[in-house]
């Protein structure tokens, strides 16, 4: 049916994959779906699909098809399952699944496979176990991605390969960052014959569900076919129930029918639970509950209580069951099991998976199962498993055990096996699944006496919710541990978590005082003597006041002391923080270099320490450094180093990690390199919710840059974040300030400008902040832009807006060089230079108070050469408004040198409003200037004659016409006379009573 090569293992009674090995009916009524994975398998490039439908519509019985075909074909099969009972998910399992069956099946490929790709190892079934050795060190995440997909480009060396993951709405965190990265990146193998198919419930993905952003990022991906399911049409669902009916041996009437079909909707999987259940038992079947659970459940009281007893324990395992563990928690006889296995495998409730397994033929089933078990039976079924994994008779896990034994009631147990399981996530790189199983151990602190609940879990757990990338959870989980510790707790657990607390609120903005927190925390740590507390507590507080420089000659002072304790109780980690401290307040204090010098040192004690956050932060202060002083390349490359650093580490989300994949955004968009920053920002669909709002954000400058239609759109999206984060407020804000007033929309842009500053204002608890030279900037722009033509009054009120922007520009322009001698670095010095030009821009416009030509041609000249330092972009929008000024001189020669060398990079970057700012110029050799218009009545008019046509007929003097069009006002009197020659007038008043009849206002303001 499919081509393919090689010899692959056969989904049949002697080489199961993991789905079924026979089907009580033919499939039906999918096969158009069928048909568009079989293209999938052709030899070609890789391929994949997303397979999605409500519970029940056939996936499973749809890719069961799918995968005997494939292996048909020969084919290797792999299937893996993603599980959620309880909640306690363990990492990866459905790569321990599909490569676990691939070692049983064929050991010599699979040994092969881990001398190529060690961390594979780290995954195969028997190394999770209970008991397993777990002292090799953490799991680099970027290894083991690496190490899965080069095994199966591996395999697929002499046959295609199909690797199946069933049931993605419950997979973990790590688990779908893994099949996110396959996707991408068999995407881009072009001979990897790697066939790679995801099914989730589509019914499943509420608003929240983690998947539901994430799968719209993957359909998008090259190569990846969408395949969502419908329901079934009736008489396909008919031919399904007669099929089943004549197989049992009985029959029913078109009415029965109709009632069926009218239940089953289209759900094949409903359809054969109504028919099973009509059709179970001697005599007439008692109605049919609405309620599929209850339906389920009284189909499986016509069962033996020995079947029944059964399908208690398999539905209280989890979604499979081996055999001898199913045997040993029964606690049948082989021929009593034996019996009551086949008669739910009859019955189409249990389906055997591999050679010696067992799950339900549908998760509801086993749901219904589960949660009609009384309490007590729910609690001695626990405690058996509980039982057999601990005493490690049999396979299990540390989150398996820590699930049974803590609905069992055996909560030490369950505490223990819980953070261990969370350490083994932490380990293997799945820090969102160790959050998990940490929380789920501390919602058992009261009823566990074990003092690790105090401070050391809640610690584990924030740690683990920051690098997964949610920092907010961290604030939360150190929050509530503050609020439990009891009055009597030593001051050194609550300096501790005091500490915690000011670290994970620096992160964000999350309204705390770091300060007044790591002052407490100080406080309650005692001077002597010396102590590893002590030195984490200054170097918190010199960290906390390292953010205003108003207190940079405190947070010296403490920094300092933090560094000396550190030394001298050996904590090189702490020193390393407190040296980057040091090294950030004095980037604008002496001599740069110093800062620089202490921040390299900083870095090499923090490799010395392996302290994976007090890399990430020394690394990451020096490209900021880097990027301050202007250096935006070195800044690219160490930002660079630092998300490598947090991917090595495996947490590619950790804080400075994630910042660092932001600022690359932005790297990209102040070089010039667009297309990458739009790439890049795009690359981490699967990233946590607040790093992929701000990759959005970082690049909304892109989109506004290049007047995409979709930029408000896209910023209006990303705003509900601004409130949470003022970083995310910045630089999306700008960018959307910019956009509207590129678009001529003042009202929207002044209003988005003063949100920006309110909102930053608050949340950093302070009136300025240097992104506000930017800011205010943007805003002067907007009415520069757009106040040419304005009525006096109108134009009036944007001069005396724009009067108390500037003011502020200055003002604290000027406090910046009184207290460090320094505006800042060499972007803040150009965006003040900027601000002037503007508000030169805008006077000239507005035709009051207006500078000379001189002085605007200055005031632009300053701009441009200031973005110099490496903004392609802003020093060619800076070009432009320098032309436009230069043209008001009438030196047409070097307005079109500036115009020509701002419209090539303007045409590389694709930058359309800065384009057509330029062919407004109308300067010799611009391409509007080329392009002369026809009047509809055969006159021609240049386009800087209808430019002074539209002004003339507004009633403008020829002084507020040059003003509006920077050009001098002996060059409007020749185009006023032109226009007057052309049209036929004695005046201007008759000029534009003409236009007008000739539909050369068409338009235009009246």
């Amino acid at each position: 049916m499919f081509a393919g090569g090689g010899a692959g293992n056969s989904v049949g009674p002697e080489g199961d994959n993991g789905f079924m090995t026979t089907e009580p009916t033919p499939l039906v009524g999918r096969d158009d779906e069928l048909a568009l994975l079989g293209r999938l398998l052709p030899p070609g490039p890789p391929a994949a699909s997303l397979v999605s439908g409500e519970a029940g519509i056939g996936k499973t019985r749809l890719l069961r098809e799918f995968a005997r075909a494939a292996a048909a074909d020969g084919a290797l099969v792999l299937v893996g399952h993603c599980v959620s009972f309880g909640g306690d998910a363990v990492p990866f399992l459905p790569v321990s699944e599909a490569f676990g069956r691939l070692a049983r099946d064929e050991p010599e490929a699979v040994a092969t496979l881990r001398a190529h790709y060690p961390p594979l190892a780290r995954l195969l079934p028997h190394r999770r176990m209970v008991g397993s050795e777990g002292g090799e060190g953490r799991l680099d995440p970027a290894d083991l991605y690496e190490a899965v997909l080069g095994a199966l480009l591996d395999l697929s060396a002499d046959r295609r390969v199909l690797l199946v993951v069933e049931d993605l709405h419950w997979a973990d965190g790590a688990t779908r960052d893994l099949f996110g990265f396959l996707l991408a990146r068999l995407a881009a193998e072009p001979d990897g014959p790697v066939v790679l198919v995801g099914s989730y419930r589509s019914d499943d993905l509420h608003r929240r569900h983690p998947l539901r952003s994430v799968v719209l990022e993957w359909g998008r991906l090259p190569g990846v076919l969408r395949l969502p399911l419908e329901p079934l049409p009736r008489d396909d669902v008919a031919a399904i129930l007669r099929g089943l009916a004549g197989d049992s041996g009985g029959d029913f009437d078109d009415r029965a029918l109709s009632d069926l079909l009218d239940r089953a909707q289209g759900n094949a999987f409903f359809a054969e639970q109504l028919l099973a259940e009509v059709g179970v038992g001697p005599g007439p079947a008692p109605g049919v509950p609405r309620n599929l659970a209850d339906l389920l459940l009284l189909r499986l009281e016509r069962l033996s209580s020995a079947t029944r007893h059964v399908l208690q324990v398999v539905a209280v395992a989890g979604r499979e069951i081996s055999h001898d563990r199913l045997a040993r928690v029964a606690g049948l006889d082989d021929g009593a099991l034996d019996a009551a296995l086949r008669e739910a495998s009859d019955a189409y409730v249990l389906d055997r998976t591999g050679s010696d397994g067992y799950a339900f033929r549908h998760a509801l089933l086993a749901e219904a199962v589960y949660d009609d078990l009384l309490p007590g039976e729910r609690r001695r079924h626990h405690a058996q498993f509980a039982q057999v994994i601990a005493s490690a008779e049999l396979p299990g896990t540390d989150a398996d055990l820590a699930r049974h034994a803590r609905e069992a009631g055996d909560l030490p147990t369950a505490f223990d096996a819980g953070i261990r399981a969370g350490d083994e996530a932490m380990r293997i790189a799945a820090p969102g699944e160790a959050l998990r199983l940490y929380e789920a151990a501390q919602e058992l602190t009261p009823l566990v006496q074990d003092p690790r609940t105090v401070a050391d879990l809640p610690r584990k757990a924030a740690w683990a919710a920051s690098h997964a990338g949610n920092p907010f959870r961290a604030v939360h989980v150190i929050e509530e541990a503050l609020a439990r510790l009891p009055g009597d707790a030593p001051a050194g657990v609550r300096a501790t978590l005091l500490i915690e607390l000011a670290d994970h609120a620096l992160a964000l903005d999350s309204g705390h005082d770091v300060v007044a927190l790591a002052r407490q925390a100080l406080d309650a740590v005692p001077e002597e003597p010396p102590s590893a507390l002590r030195a984490r507590a200054l170097a918190a507080l010199a960290r906390s006041l390292s953010g205003n420089d108003r207190t940079v000659d405190e947070a010296i002072r403490y920094a300092d002391e933090a560094r000396a304790v550190a030394v001298q109780v050996g904590t090189p980690n702490v020193e390393a923080d407190a040296v980057t401290t040091r090294g950030r307040v004095e980037r604008w204090r002496g001599a740069p270099e110093d800062a620089e010098r202490l921040i390299r040192e900083s870095i090499a004690r923090a490799r010395e320490s392996g302290d994976l956050r007090a890399k990430l932060r020394s690394v990451y202060s020096l490209a900021i450094y880097q990027h301050e002083r202007g250096q935006l390349d070195p800044a690219g490359e160490t930002f660079a180093e630092v998300v490598r650093i947090g991917r090595e580490g495996g947490r590619p989300w950790a804080p400075y990690a994630a910042d660092a994949e932001i600022m690359l955004v932005q790297a990209d968009y102040s070089t010039g390199r667009w297309d990458d920053a739009v790439r890049r920002a795009d690359a981490h669909p699967d990233a946590p919710a607040l790093a992929r709002a701000g990759l959005a954000a970082a690049s909304l400058a892109v989109y506004a840059g290049r007047g995409a239609a979709d930029a408000v759109r896209r910023a209006k999206t990303n705003r509900p974040w601004w409130k949470r984060d003022a970083v995310l407020a910045i630089i999306g804000g700008a960018a959307l300030v910019d956009t509207y007033g590129q678009r001529g929309d003042v009202a929207r842009a002044l209003s988005t400008h003063d949100d920006v500053v309110e909102t930053v204002c608050t949340l950093w608890g302070q009136d300025w902040f240097e992104a506000r030279y930017r800011l205010h900037t943007l805003a002067l722009a907007a009415f520069a832009g757009s106040v040419a033509g304005a009525p006096r009054a109108d134009r009036a009120t944007a001069v005396t807006r724009g009067a108390s922007l500037i003011d502020d520009v200055r003002h604290h322009a000027e406090a910046a060089r009184s207290r460090r001698g320094v505006i800042g670095g060499p972007e803040s010095v150009a965006w003040v230079a900027r601000a002037e030009a503007e508000w030169a821009r805008l006077r000239w416009a507005a035709a009051i108070d207006a500078p000379d030509a001189a002085d605007l041609v200055a005031a632009w000249r300053t701009a441009a050469d200031a973005f110099g330092y490496g903004h392609p972009f802003e020093q060619a929008r800076s070009a432009t408004r320098l032309a436009a000024a230069l043209s008001a001189t009438g030196d047409l020669t070097a307005a079109e040198a500036e115009a020509a060398t701002a419209r090539e990079v303007a045409s590389a970057l694709r930058a359309e409003p800065l384009l057509a700012e330029l062919a407004a110029l109308a300067l010799p050799g611009s391409p509007r200037a080329a392009a002369v218009p026809e009047r509809r009545d055969g006159a021609e008019l240049t386009p800087r004659e209808q430019q002074v046509l539209e002004l003339l007929a507004l009633g403008r003097t020829n002084r507020q016409i040059g003003r509006a069009l920077y050009i001098s006002d002996k060059t409007v009197s020749v185009h006023v006379t032109n226009l007057m020659a052309k049209l036929g007038a004695g005046g201007r008043t008759e000029a534009a009573a003409l236009a007008r009849r000739a539909g050369l206002l068409d338009g235009a303001v009246s």
